[in-house]
């Protein structure tokens, strides 16, 4: 298994590059691939949080689920819980 931080770091970057692509889409008018991108950056950031925090494996990819465990190690994350309530 890979070390915490670096880990953390290679899924920075991709979620990074991720929302990059989705700006370049919306840009573009491809709405539907802006989207896309739009939600694997928040993954893969959220994923680079939890690993950041010392989570060894995650194979959870709903962005609810992320969320609920990233407001159970960081209170800041529980904005993200209560968006949820709104939404569905």
């Amino acid at each position: 298994m890979k070390q915490p931080l670096p880990n953390a770091r290679r899924w920075l970057r991709q979620a990074e590059y991720d929302f990059e692509q989705a700006k370049k889409s919306a840009a573009d008018g491809a709405y539907s691939y802006a989207a896309f991108f739009s939600e694997q950056a928040a993954q893969k950031a959220l994923k680079a949080f939890l690993f950041k925090s010392g989570k060894r494996q995650i194979t959870i990819h709903s962005l609810a689920e992320l969320a609920r465990e990233a407001s159970r190690i960081e209170k800041a994350f529980e904005f993200l819980n209560l968006a949820r309530k709104f939404i569905l």
